[in-house]
Parts: C-alpha cells; sequence; structure tokens
C-alpha cells in the first residue's frame, strides 16, 4: 500500500509538474499571440499610411505630369508670340521706310511745285 500511495503521489507530483509546464506555455504563447496582433495592427496601420502615401504620391505625379504639359504648351505659346512680334517689328520697320520715302517723295514733290511757283 505504502508503494502504491508513493507511486500515486509522485505521478500526482508529476501530473502537477506538467500541468503547471503547459500553464506556463499557455501563458507564453497567450503572451506571444498578444505580441503579434499588437505587430499585426501596426503592419494594417503601416499599411494604410502606405496606401494614402502611394495615393499622394500618384496624385502628385498627375500633376506633376499635368503641369509639365502646360508649361511646354505656354513655352510654345512664347515662342510663337516671340516669332510674331520679330514679324510684326519687321513690318513695323517696313511700314516705317515706306512713310520715310512718302514722306521724301511729297517733300520733293513740294520743294518742285514750290520751285515751279516761284
Amino acid at each position: 500500500k505504502v508503494a502504491e500511495e508513493k507511486q500515486r503521489e509522485e505521478y500526482e507530483s508529476k501530473v502537477a509538474e506538467e500541468k503547471q509546464q503547459r500553464v506556463a506555455k499557455l501563458r507564453a504563447a497567450e503572451e506571444e499571440n498578444e505580441e503579434l496582433k499588437k505587430s499585426l495592427e501596426e503592419l494594417h496601420r503601416k499599411e494604410s499610411q502606405l496606401v494614402e502615401l502611394t495615393d499622394t504620391l500618384q496624385q502628385k505625379t498627375k500633376n506633376e505630369i499635368q503641369l509639365r504639359g502646360e508649361l511646354a504648351h505656354k513655352k510654345q505659346q512664347m515662342t510663337i508670340a516671340e516669332s510674331n512680334e520679330k514679324h510684326l517689328q519687321e513690318h513695323v520697320a517696313s511700314l516705317e521706310a515706306q512713310i520715310d520715302r512718302l514722306i521724301s517723295d511729297y517733300e520733293a514733290k513740294l520743294e518742285e511745285l514750290s520751285e515751279s511757283l516761284a
């Protein structure tokens, strides 16, 4: 009987020890699980931030492309305006020369008329 009781006590001791080990392992697993949940939540937050940043970057890229297109268009308009300005300056110079010739012609004719009348 004593041997059986001792054997039973040893068995209960082993069971209790095993139970404590399992409880400790369970607590450790629960703690790890909580840490993993927190990490997962942090990853979800970072993923959301990344999506927002990606959207912002795409919008900025679209805006930059649009602005580059507008800049190219404005440069083209400036080139055309400069060309038109040059053409108009040449035309004005030509008109000034014509006016100068007409004035000279009229002055010459007036002088001839004045001389023939005198």
